[in-house]
């Protein structure tokens, strides 16, 4: 036994073995590395493709005046569109958190404050006109989020071209 040990020594087996498991390593540890980048920009890229349209949507009021239609497009929006959705693997820096949060808070008040304006414009179709001042206050609110939803676009951007480089 000592004897072959020493001739899988002596031909430099053993060292080539232990050599080609630490380099694979390394270079494991390096593409792990290049795809975590990639997750983090993929789900970044999705988010910022989201806000740009939802902020197109927000963005589409004329001269001030607030249709019910705006409010049943970006309705329709929120419906037909599906919301980015972050991996369990996926691993946000500091600057990155804080902005996905950002769009998490303006997507669930955007959703809450627009659905609840559809489901007033819908009951005063079905002829409960004394909801017309509610739903003109919601509008003016849904307005507010047009602004929020740009400065998290324009975040995201400076964010994203980050990730250009690479």
């Amino acid at each position: 036994m000592l004897k072959t040990l020493q001739v899988l020594c002596g031909n430099g087996l053993i060292v080539g073995i232990i050599s080609g498991i630490i380099s694979s390593i390394i270079v494991t540890q390096g593409y792990r590395m290049l795809d975590k980048k990639r997750e983090r920009f993929l789900y970044l890229n999705r988010i910022y493709i989201y806000i740009k349209g939802l902020r197109s949507k927000l963005s589409l009021y004329e001269n001030g005046e607030i249709s019910d239609e705006y409010i049943v497009n970006i309705y329709n929006y929120l419906v037909q569109t599906e919301l980015p959705k972050k991996e369990s693997w996926v691993r946000l820096h500091s600057k990155e958190k804080k902005v996905t949060n950002d769009f998490k808070k303006l997507f669930e008040n955007t959703q809450r404050k627009v659905y609840e304006c559809k489901f007033d414009i819908d009951s005063i179709k079905s002829g409960k006109d004394d909801l017309r001042s509610s739903v003109d206050k919601l509008k003016n609110e849904v307005i507010i989020y047009a602004m929020e939803a740009f400065r998290i676009e324009t975040e995201l951007t400076s964010i994203v071209r980050e990730y250009y480089k690479y």
